[in-house]
């Protein structure tokens, strides 16, 4: 059960690090003492101060992900061909510029992967996150989980791809007298795809 207030979750998010967590004590007595309050706004503040028993409040603006400038914010979405060494919102496909906690650490839904948690692969959160948070509430992905796995509307989710099975049949990969298990490129067009040309 998700906690709300005046109709939108809430939660806690510890400080440096990624952990999100239902509202438990720690939302009524901030860990040691010091703790802000984000809060949707029309406008992104950045905190002056982190001090005090969650004393103070700072609003925070919800983009959408394919915003585009005719609402007068971008999302990550529709920037995701920013790319460059200096000045672009992203320093590599889905990674955002930035060094503040590590250089270009930061990477969107469209890319961002969990290592450890099976077969859940780069993209998964955004382009089927029913499958992501059903394999990470219940632990196995191929379970019979409490989440539908039917979307009513996904605009990221235009073609789903199953392949069952792929063999190579002339062994490519050998350098000097090592031949090793070659590897297998598929290449696939998904014609009047909504987003991006098409292929993989």
């Amino acid at each position: 059960t998700v906690s709300t207030l005046f109709h939108r979750p809430k939660i806690f998010i510890e400080a440096m690090g990624h952990g999100v967590y239902n509202c438990d004590i720690r939302c009524v007595h901030a860990p040691g003492g010091d703790g802000i309050v984000y809060s949707v706004g029309d406008d992104a503040q950045s905190p002056s101060s982190g001090s005090g028993n969650y004393s103070k409040e700072y609003g925070y603006k919800l983009i959408a992900m394919n915003a585009d400038s005719k609402s007068g914010d971008q999302g990550p979405w529709t920037l995701r061909n920013n790319i460059c060494d200096n000045g672009c919102m992203f320093a590599s496909w889905g990674t955002m510029r930035g060094d503040d906690f590590g250089s270009n650490s930061a990477n969107m839904p469209f890319v961002w992967d969990d290592a450890n948690d099976g077969e859940v692969y780069s993209g998964d959160m955004l382009c089927d996150p029913a499958f992501f948070f059903d394999a990470h509430f219940n632990g196995n992905a191929f379970g019979i989980g409490k989440f539908s796995h039917v979307y009513v509307n996904h605009i990221y989710r235009t073609h789903q791809i199953h392949v069952t099975y792929a063999r190579s049949d002339k062994q490519r990969d050998c350098v000097w007298f090592y031949c090793g298990n070659s590897d297998i490129y598929v290449r696939v067009e998904a014609s009047n795809a909504a987003f991006g040309d098409g292929k993989i």
